[in-house]
């Protein structure tokens, strides 16, 4: 979509003001009629993005509160970094209002980065970031697709897992194929990573190679998984904003 100079992104309760008669989310300070304030901003090739949070507890006929991923079939990846970031900072200044030590009022002392301080424990608190392993597993000319249980009905996608402390990627990626599949892998090859707002993961994906094991799912993690041709891919994908259809597109050579 067409961009002004600066653009403000507003949310309250975790959804993003959205203008339903022009079906836009970037607002400027100017044209808002309801109250709002500016929590933080950052910059974007050369655009000023102001992260704010909406005040009024009602919106006109004009303005609906609507959640991110609701606007994947309206905005393009230029958009989507610009939410996905405000998303992340948004949610990060409102749980770090106390300091999680002493239950002190943070400050934010630093304007030029995404920190807030405790002058009592002298604590800085940063925006959670929590990094996540994706694979997409090769055998011959098929790949092991999974779902899990919140996934929309007939969806399969790229198995991933949490990085727990200590692990190396390599690590969690052994580690997370097996105890959800129960299979082993190699050759993990580098794809590409993905910042993903829900609620502060990093994706990083890979793609690797089946060794051995038969499928055996741990029915705590996913619902089910398969092997799927390349030629056949009975099922629905995940969306093309995501970049576990990016890694599926890309071995499918859809990209």
């Amino acid at each position: 979509m067409p961009y002004e100079k600066d653009l403000l992104v507003l949310f309250r309760d975790s959804k993003i003001l959205f203008n339903t008669l022009h079906s836009n989310f970037f607002f400027s300070k100017d044209k808002i009629p309801e109250s709002f304030n500016v929590i933080k901003t950052f910059k974007h090739n050369d655009k000023k993005i102001l992260v704010g949070a909406y005040n009024s507890n009602k919106t006109s006929e004009a303005y609906s509160l609507i959640g991110l991923r609701e606007l994947f079939p309206i905005i393009n990846n230029d958009d989507f970094f610009i939410l996905s970031k405000s998303f992340q900072i948004y949610n990060w200044s409102n749980q770090h209002k106390f300091c999680g030590a002493c239950g002190e009022k943070t400050l934010e002392v630093n304007e030029s980065e995404f920190s807030k301080f405790c002058e009592n424990c002298e604590i800085n608190f940063y925006p959670r970031i929590s990094p996540v392993v994706m694979a997409l597993i090769k055998r011959n000319d098929q790949i092991l697709l999974a779902r899990s249980y919140h996934f929309p009905k007939g969806m399969f996608s790229a198995l991933a897992g949490f990085c727990e402390v200590g692990e190396s990627l390599s690590m969690t990626l052994d580690r997370e194929i097996y105890e959800e599949v129960g299979i082993y892998v190699n050759n993990h090859t580098y794809f590409s990573s993905q910042s993903w707002p829900f609620p502060h993961s990093l994706m990083i994906a890979f793609e690797c190679d089946y060794v051995s094991g038969k499928i055996k799912i741990d029915k705590n993690e996913i619902e089910d998984a398969k092997w799927f041709s390349k030629n056949k891919i009975s099922c629905s994908l995940p969306s093309k904003m995501s970049i576990a259809r990016r890694l599926i597109d890309n071995y499918l050579g859809n990209i």
